[in-house]
């Protein structure tokens, strides 16, 4: 009893009264009848104590007792099981369904961004209805319908919108598989798609030769040799700034490759070889890590790296020649358009573009095929393509 108090001290009631439903469960009628008599000795021997030595935490803790009771109660009554239960006396908010699908998704590994995002689509559908949490038998699908339609209105891209309201739904069906909410509850962001009449996502970009010669002459005038060598990896790899950013040097054979550890997908995790110009400049201006190592970059986050290098484009590119954005919005993500562009035309197969640039296997390699070309394809054929 003390190590599983020690263990989930910091617990809401409402977590620890629907854990203990999940517990109890898993338990026999007797053997949860014992439980319940058990803690309420433990917590009743302890609790007279605690309340002389710190009164905060015995109220804490007794809430969470009494929580934990409730819910043990409503299992060994079989309250779930009628055709009209009672509502649950701590019902599952939507932050608290939002933390079991953020504890899945680190559980399964997930990129962080994609965790992140959980967070926000969560906070911005709560900000519209101007509530700090809402618990989610309170969540109707005319709430959800106003939502879509404000969303719209604000133009939000398609994309942007379908992912957001896509994780809304996997926040309440991680509350439903837990059990939070009552089996005749249906989910209230379910039954809204195909979305309509919303804008498209704004096309990305493409640096083009002249693109990159222009970012590498500003930068020298700058005396910006980060943005520099920034310009010539991102130009010869087609890599994702993340990529640039934390990728380290490794060799195979005779072959001196970008080895990238983490990613977007599991087919951003890859080595590329170098190209021989960026080998041979990187070497001849001492730029070149050592095996293991990453580039000596200034920026301290991946973040703050993406940011520097958009700022300095838009200031440098967009504004000082003039460079429009008819075709596209230009950021560093741009480069990796050009590299997928570049290969295509010269005639590259879908697969050994993708290879390159580290594109989803779920896009382009759906053939048993595909996708052992993808993970297996020879390191020396792949310094060819490049």
């Amino acid at each position: 009893e003390w190590k599983r108090r020690q263990q989930v001290k910091n617990e809401t009631p409402e977590e620890a009264y629907h854990r203990a439903r999940a517990n109890a469960s898993m338990l026999s009628a007797e053997d949860l009848k014992q439980v319940i008599e058990v803690e309420g000795d433990l917590f009743h021997e302890d609790i007279e104590e605690l309340h002389k030595q710190n009164p905060k935490q015995a109220k804490f803790y007794s809430e969470q007792h009494y929580a934990r009771q409730e819910g043990y109660r409503r299992v060994l009554n079989k309250e779930d099981s009628l055709l009209t239960p009672t509502p649950h006396r701590y019902e599952a908010t939507l932050k608290t369904a939002a933390k079991i699908l953020i504890k899945d998704y680190k559980d399964e590994g997930r990129n962080p961004k994609t965790i992140g995002k959980v967070n926000v689509s969560v906070n911005k559908f709560l900000d519209y209805l101007e509530q700090d949490d809402l618990k989610l038998s309170l969540i109707t699908k005319r709430h959800v319908s106003k939502y879509i339609k404000a969303s719209r209105i604000k133009g939000i891209p398609l994309n942007t919108f379908s992912m957001e309201l896509g994780l809304l739904d996997k926040v309440f069906k991680a509350a439903e598989e837990e059990g939070m909410v009552s089996d005749n509850l249906t989910n209230p962001f379910l039954g809204h798609r195909p979305l309509q009449n919303f804008q498209s996502e704004t096309p990305k970009g493409i640096y083009t030769d002249q693109h990159a010669v222009i970012l590498a002459n500003e930068a020298v005038n700058a005396k910006r040799y980060d943005i520099l060598v920034t310009v010539a990896v991102s130009y010869y790899t087609g890599m994702r700034s993340s990529e640039v950013f934390g990728c380290s040097l490794t060799k195979i054979d005779d072959i001196v490759c970008l080895d990238i550890q983490e990613g977007k997908t599991s087919s951003s995790i890859r080595k590329v070889p170098l190209h021989q110009h960026l080998k041979a400049w990187l070497e001849l201006n001492q730029l070149l890590p050592e095996i293991g190592k990453t580039f000596a970059w200034s920026a301290p986050t991946k973040d703050a790296f993406n940011k520097r290098f958009n700022k300095f484009s838009d200031r440098y590119l967009l504004t000082k020649h003039n460079v429009g954005e008819e075709s596209g919005t230009l950021s560093h993500h741009s480069f990796r358009h050009g590299m997928s562009t570049r290969l295509h035309r010269l005639g590259l197969t879908e697969l050994q573009v993708a290879h390159v640039v580290g594109h989803s296997r779920e896009t382009v390699a759906r053939t048993t095929s595909g996708k052992n070309y993808i993970k297996e394809a020879d390191i020396r054929e792949l310094q060819n393509t490049i």
